[in-house]
C-alpha cells in the first residue's frame, strides 16, 4: 500500500492489492456566510479563506518594496521583476527539465515521475501516477470510484472531473464567486469563473497594466520590467536580434535565417507553408475553414505594397490587410 500523508494528499483513491479505496470527502468547510466552499485538506481551506479578508500576508522580500499579495505564486511572479527566478526548483534528473517555484513541488514531482511505478497485477500495465493507474482499473473492474456524496444522489463516477462537473446540479446556478477584492461577479461554471480571472484580474502587469493573455504570458512579460534581464543574442553573421530566451532565438533562427518551412498546407491550391505545424493548423482553421472577413493575400515579388515585411508575417508566411 501506497502511504500518503493526509495535508499533502491529492490522491481521491489508493489501491490497495489491486483494490480501489476512495477518499473523496471535503471535511474542511469555509465557515463564511452564503459560501459553501470545502476542501479535502486544511491547507487549502486555509488559502482559501484570505480570499474573504483584507489580509496580504505575502510580502516582498526586496528591501525598500512594500508589494504585498494574497497568494504566494502571485509574489512569485512578481519576484521577475527584481530578477529572481520564479521556478528555483530544479529537478536534477538527467534529460528532465523541470522546474518549480516551491520545493515542495519539486519533491512531489521527483516521488511521482521518476521514483514510484504503479503496476496493475491483473495486465502487467505500469503508470507513472495514481490518477492513471486508476483510470486503467475502470476498464477491468466496471467499478466507478467517485461516488456523489450529496443527500439522496447516488451516483458514481469514472473520474474526479466527471465528479467534479456532476455536483454543478446540486448548487444555485451562479455558485461560483470572484473573490477579488471589488469584484462581485458570480458565474455557473469554474471554467468561466477561470476565464474571468485571467482575463480581468490575474494577467495585468501591476508595473505598466498591460493585459496578457494569460499567466504564463504575464510571467513572460515581467521579464522585460527587469533592469538586469539576460538576453539571448542570434549568432547568424550580421543580425543583431536579440531574445529573451533560448527557445525564442531558435524559433527565430529557424523561421529567418534557415528558412525552415516544413509543414505544407493540404488544402488543394493554397500552397502556402510554415514553420511549425500549429501555426499551419491555425492558418488551416482561420483561412479556409473559418474564413475571416478581412482579404488576406500572400506576400510574393508580385504585391504592389510600399512596405516591408515584419518578422511576424515572415514566421506565419502570409500577411493581413484589412479589405
Amino acid at each position: 500500500m501506497k502511504m500518503v500523508s493526509p495535508d499533502n494528499c491529492k490522491v481521491l483513491a489508493l489501491v490497495v492489492n489491486g483494490e480501489i479505496i476512495t477518499n473523496t470527502e471535503r471535511s474542511w468547510k469555509c465557515t463564511y456566510e452564503k459560501c459553501n466552499k470545502s476542501f479535502k485538506v486544511r491547507s487549502k481551506l486555509e488559502r482559501h479563506r484570505i480570499t474573504h479578508t483584507k489580509s496580504r500576508p505575502f510580502k516582498c522580500p526586496v528591501p525598500n518594496c512594500e508589494k504585498t499579495y494574497k497568494r504566494l505564486d502571485h509574489l512569485q511572479i512578481h519576484a521577475v521583476v527584481h530578477g529572481q527566478d520564479p521556478k528555483p526548483f530544479k529537478c536534477e534528473v538527467e534529460g528532465c527539465e523541470s522546474s518549480f517555484s516551491i520545493k515542495h513541488h519539486l519533491k512531489r514531482h521527483k516521488k511521482e515521475i521518476h521514483e514510484t511505478e504503479r503496476i496493475y497485477k491483473e495486465c502487467g500495465s505500469t503508470f507513472t501516477q495514481d490518477y492513471l493507474l486508476r483510470k486503467h482499473m475502470t476498464i477491468h473492474t466496471k467499478k466507478k470510484p467517485y461516488p456523489c456524496e450529496d443527500e439522496g444522489c447516488e451516483k458514481s463516477f469514472s473520474s474526479s472531473t466527471k465528479l467534479r462537473m456532476h455536483k454543478r446540479v446540486h448548487f444555485d446556478q451562479n455558485r461560483w464567486r470572484c473573490a477579488f477584492q471589488g469584484c462581485e461577479q458570480e458565474f455557473s461554471k469554474i471554467n468561466e469563473l477561470h476565464t474571468h480571472i485571467r482575463n480581468d484580474h490575474e494577467a495585468i502587469c501591476e508595473l505598466c497594466n498591460k493585459k496578457l493573455k494569460d499567466m504564463k504570458a504575464l510571467r513572460r512579460h515581467m521579464i522585460t520590467h527587469n533592469p538586469d534581464r539576460i538576453l539571448f543574442p542570434c549568432d547568424w553573421k550580421d543580425c543583431e536580434k536579440h531574445y529573451y530566451s533560448k527557445k525564442a532565438v531558435y524559433a527565430h533562427v529557424r523561421a529567418v535565417h534557415q528558412n525552415d518551412r516544413r509543414f505544407d498546407c493540404h488544402v488543394p491550391g493554397c500552397g502556402m507553408s510554415f514553420t511549425y505545424k500549429k501555426v499551419m493548423d491555425n492558418h488551416i482553421k482561420n483561412i479556409h475553414e473559418h474564413p475571416r472577413s478581412r482579404k488576406i493575400r500572400k506576400l510574393n515579388k508580385d504585391d504592389k505594397i510600399n512596405r516591408n515585411v515584419t518578422e511576424i508575417e515572415h514566421l506565419t508566411g502570409f500577411g493581413y490587410y484589412d479589405s
